[in-house]
């Protein structure tokens, strides 16, 4: 659950697109032990 961001694009030609993949062991995913208002 890592939180990401960044600013608003001001100039579109000079931003970049990017691609993440993140990797975790197995038993790692502790994603339903959080709780909260989350916009995802």
């Amino acid at each position: 659950m890592l939180v990401h961001g960044g600013a608003p694009v001001e100039n579109v030609d000079t931003t970049r697109k990017s691609f993440v993949i993140h990797y975790m062991p197995d038993g790692a995913n502790r994603g339903a032990d959080i709780v909260g208002p989350f916009n995802w």
